[in-house]
């Protein structure tokens, strides 16, 4: 029995906000001032919560 099919731990497909979360975070420049120390981890990881939680308020 193939256990792995009924176990839904992994969603095929992430929910559409968060992806588009996601994509956002890794396409804007906040990344890249990260990598280039001009701001901090924690600078970057709170404003992608927060676009994150903005965008999953639109759905609502």
């Amino acid at each position: 029995m193939d256990t792995a099919r009924h176990m839904d731990v992994f969603p095929q497909r992430p929910e559409r906000p968060l992806w588009q979360g996601l994509m956002f975070f890794f396409k804007s420049e906040l990344l890249e001032h990260m990598l280039l120390g001009k701001i901090s981890a924690d600078e970057v990881l709170g404003t992608a919560l927060l676009q994150l939680a903005h965008m999953g308020a639109k759905t609502l």
